[in-house]
């Protein structure tokens, strides 16, 4: 975006990406404390759940305190329960020595006595085993939640770990990152302003659009009306572009960008563009007398077909790029940094300004200076050229047909266009009548009703004759 219209797509989508990090350790964290004591309280009322939200450490260390005793009650018990059972068993198997000795008693005793019973002989009831079950259940379902609840705890402490270890190599890529571009964009803007006020009568201050862009804005300069010079980094701070740079095996580069405005009347109507092809998508929806006037075209055959691999030609006039982009003038390193070169008559953002050149150069961190100079260099050069060079009579030719028909082909839109709204309100029109019609139909008397209702249909058949007669079109009589 250009200064002052605020951050872009990318600063937007990172700032998302911190809050997002931000939010999830929040969330972990509040997991990880509301599974120790969450079970203690989620029957308490609406009254003791607010208090509860005022002392929150009150409540962990007495919520844990209160687990820790029933957890030795129980234990207590268990251990009681079983002192029990086995006394338990010790007088079953007294009861059944003792029953074994009275049977041989019985043996001896005479006919007609019956032998005595004494408590101690009755069997005790087998209901005993059941706190045996239910214990080794609640034994078993204890374990389980225990266990549950260590796994859960695992978890989130995991999560909780991994969104606060990314959050930690966000900051550091923002602080690291940050430093990095400022040093950056101070060397590259120490080398570029000098070279500018050696091009330009008026340079203007250093202005910061964001952490990764700084521009300028200069004037004064043979058919430079005005112009904007601007640096832009690739974002080393966000953490977010980093990953999606490495995710694509590819970076946006750093890049020096020229954007100026021509002056009236000096240079010759076309459309030209050489560009990088990973930007066709981008650029064709950015300009769109791109696709209007130019048609892609081979490169020349004097040209190094290396550079070419990665970049697009499109031009309205073939003879163009065979002069503009001579190799005797532009070094094969020259060409490979270039990521746009865009000349055009066909600006319609700058008002009466239509003649605009837009040039962008790669920056290599191995070699500043040199791309410095190398970036200057071109703007010069390919400002000069346009506004000394011309046309030959075939090409100029060949342009001003193409013109025309656009030109025609545009009038015949706009034609159309208001072609449209007229019928729309002409339309509109003729059901607000109707309309009024009815609503006056409705007060009249029978005769009145039948007059009109005669007028209607007679206005019907004319326009029906009319439409009729239109697609008839006119006939010619020949003698």
């Amino acid at each position: 975006k250009k200064g002052g219209e605020g951050m872009g797509s990318w600063g937007k989508k990172s700032i998302l990406f911190l809050l997002f990090i931000i939010v999830g350790c929040y969330v972990s964290q509040s997991l990880t404390q509301n599974n120790d004591f969450v079970d203690e309280f989620e029957d308490e009322p609406a009254s003791t759940t607010q208090s509860f939200n005022n002392n929150n450490n009150i409540k962990i260390n007495d919520a844990r305190r209160s687990k820790e005793e029933e957890t030795i009650e129980s234990n207590n018990n268990k251990q009681s329960i079983q002192e029990t059972i086995e006394e338990e068993d010790e007088e079953v198997e007294d009861v059944e020595n003792a029953n074994e000795v009275e049977e041989e008693d019985e043996v001896d005793q005479p006919a007609g006595v019956k032998p005595k019973v004494s408590s101690a002989t009755k069997k005790p009831s087998r209901t005993k085993e059941e706190p045996v079950s239910a214990q080794k259940t609640e034994k078993q379902k204890s374990k389980e939640e225990l266990e549950a609840e260590e796994n859960y705890k695992n978890r989130t402490y995991y999560l909780e770990m991994g969104f606060g270890a990314l959050l930690v190599v966000y900051i550091l890529t923002y602080v690291f990152g940050s430093r990095n571009s400022t040093s950056y964009l101070d060397q590259i803007n120490g080398i570029l302003i000098p070279l500018l006020k050696n091009q330009f009568a008026s340079v203007g201050d250093i202005q910061n659009d964001s952490q990764n862009r700084t521009f300028t804005y200069v004037s004064g300069r043979r058919f430079v009306y005005a112009g904007r010079v601007s640096v832009n980094l690739s974002k080393r701070h966000d953490l977010l572009t980093i990953l999606l740079e490495t995710f694509k095996g590819k970076s946006a580069g750093d890049e020096l960008e020229f954007e100026l405005i021509i002056n009236e009347g000096i240079t010759d109507p076309y459309v030209f563009a050489l560009y990088s092809t990973k930007l066709h998508t981008q650029l064709q929806t950015l300009y769109p007398d791109l696709p209007l006037y130019t048609s892609k075209i081979a490169p020349p055959s004097n040209l190094p077909p290396k550079p070419f691999k990665t970049l697009s030609l499109f031009s309205e006039c073939p003879s163009l790029p065979i002069s503009l982009l001579d190799p005797s003038l532009l070094s094969p390193s020259v060409l490979s940094s270039i990521s746009l070169l865009y000349i055009t008559d066909q600006n319609k953002n700058n008002g009466k300004f239509r003649n605009k050149i837009v040039l962008r150069i790669k920056i290599d961190e191995g070699r500043i200076e040199e791309g410095v100079k190398e970036g200057v260099g071109m703007m010069a050069y390919v400002v000069d050229f346009v506004g000394n060079w011309r046309m030959e009579g075939r090409d100029k030719e060949r342009v001003r047909k193409r013109r025309e028909g656009m030109e025609k082909k545009e009038r015949k839109e706009k034609n159309k266009e208001k072609m449209e709204v007229y019928r729309e309100k002409k339309a509109e029109k003729k059901k607000e009548e109707k309309e009024r019609k009815l609503k006056e139909r409705s007060g009249m008397s029978d005769e009145a009703k039948q007059a009109l209702d005669k007028a209607m249909e007679k206005e019907k058949e004319k326009e029906r004759k009319r439409k009729l007669k239109k697609k008839a079109g006119k006939i010619k009589i020949v003698m």
